[in-house]
């Protein structure tokens, strides 16, 4: 800010300033308070919650030292907080004269400097808004509160801060709901003076309304994420995948109905990756060692285990290959995971006797896939008893077993 903007704002603050001398000079002359319509009920009010700040005995519902004592209740419906604010500047100053002028200069600093930013953000002159914002602090109800203590007059002192919110509302396309300041306002505006919140509510609804209609997010008017990610990158500072990511996770108030092409689009089939059960699965099972137990046992029955995938996604077949026989046994599943290997085998026992499995199924050659990585599982049936023995061949080894992928093919 340059010492021209400086010199303009203190020439406004000077100008707002004197014209609330102005309007005080009179009672500051003749030294008197000025007892008004709303003045007898006001003031008993804040006497109420002056007694009570000043005796330290506080009673939220009924009034105990105003109103003649009578226990109405009245502060706690007519803004009890607003009250208790001004009792205790009613006890920091000790008299009602004093308190007249210091409440009215109050009012008529937060009404004349919210009309004069007001005006400013209107894109008016700073002189001439002023000028405009000392003419608000004549008119209307904002003397009222001077000439007779009339709350309607703290409702005007707020209508300038509404109408700032309202503009917002109005013009701003990327937020044009300040929710913080609204609720802030409104929130005053019901402890102050219902009257005015209820006019301000009349007043907030169609500016509202015209937001959610003509700022509605450029997704649901119809624009790609592809359109908003080229020419929106500075706002959004996120790629197309990420938008889409955001859209999918419901992080946005747009959702996928409101993109056209989305909606016709297939969900995608995204495959479920198979983890190992057993990473460690591989100890003890090698190649290498399965090679050692051959040359111990050189006429061990030995069955290569491999799964046949059709459809991505779809049934899958296990096949068991007696090399010895050049026999092949095939069982169709659901799944290729570690379970319904297992479950295979967990049939396969139950049907034959166990003698009779461990005799066909001694050794057990596997590749190195994640339906095979729960070697234990097939090794031992549930009471713990050693049914087979399981061997893996190696990596992208496939001539390990070539005369089980010969059968396949």
């Amino acid at each position: 800010m340059n010492s021209k903007t400086i010199l303009k704002n203190n020439r406004a603050a000077g100008l707002i300033i004197l014209t609330i001398g102005l309007l005080l000079t009179g009672q500051m002359i003749t030294g008197h308070g000025i007892v008004g319509a709303d003045s007898v009920f006001h003031y008993n009010r804040f006497y109420e919650t002056y007694s009570q700040l000043k005796h330290l005995n506080f009673s939220w519902f009924q009034s105990i030292y105003g109103f003649n004592q009578s226990g109405r209740i009245v502060n706690v419906v007519y803004g009890p907080l607003f009250a208790y604010l001004n009792g205790g500047l009613l006890l920091l100053v000790h008299s009602w004269y004093q308190y007249q002028i210091v409440s009215s200069i109050i009012i008529y600093l937060i009404g004349g400097f919210g009309m004069y930013r007001l005006l400013k953000r209107l894109s008016i002159r700073p002189i001439i808004a002023a000028m405009m914002a000392s003419f608000y602090l004549t008119v209307g109800w904002m003397p009222r509160w001077q000439i007779g203590n009339n709350t309607t007059a703290l409702g005007a002192m707020l209508i300038p801060y509404l109408l700032m919110i309202t503009f917002d509302m109005i013009t701003d396309a990327n937020r044009p709901i300040r929710w913080k300041k609204l609720a802030l306002l409104m929130s005053l505006t019901i402890e102050i003076h219902l009257l005015s919140a209820l006019l301000f509510m009349l007043v907030l609804i169609p500016a509202w309304l015209y937001a959610v209609n003509h700022h509605r997010p450029l997704l649901q008017k119809g624009h790609s994420l592809h359109h908003i990610s080229v020419n929106c990158l500075d706002l959004t500072m996120t790629s197309e995948r990420t938008l889409y990511s955001y859209v999918n996770q419901g992080l946005l108030s747009a959702r996928n109905i409101d993109m056209p092409r989305t909606v016709r689009m297939r969900p995608r089939k995204n495959k479920k990756r198979n983890l190992k059960v057993d990473k460690a699965c591989r100890i003890g099972r090698t190649w290498e060692e399965f090679q050692s137990y051959l040359q111990e046992h050189p006429n061990a029955a030995i069955r290569q285990l491999d799964s046949v995938e059709g459809v991505r996604g779809g049934k899958v077949l296990l096949t068991i290959h007696f090399v010895q026989q050049e026999l092949q046994l095939a069982f169709l599943w659901d799944a290729n995971d570690s379970q319904s290997v297992i479950d295979i085998f967990e049939k396969i026992y139950l049907e034959l006797r166990p003698d009779v499995f461990i005799r066909l199924f001694p050794i057990l050659l596997a590749d190195n896939g994640s339906e095979f990585s729960n070697p234990k599982a097939i090794e031992f049936d549930k009471q713990g008893n050693q049914r087979t023995q399981m061997y893996y061949c190696d990596p992208s080894a496939p001539f390990q077993r070539v005369p089980a992928k010969t059968t396949m093919k």
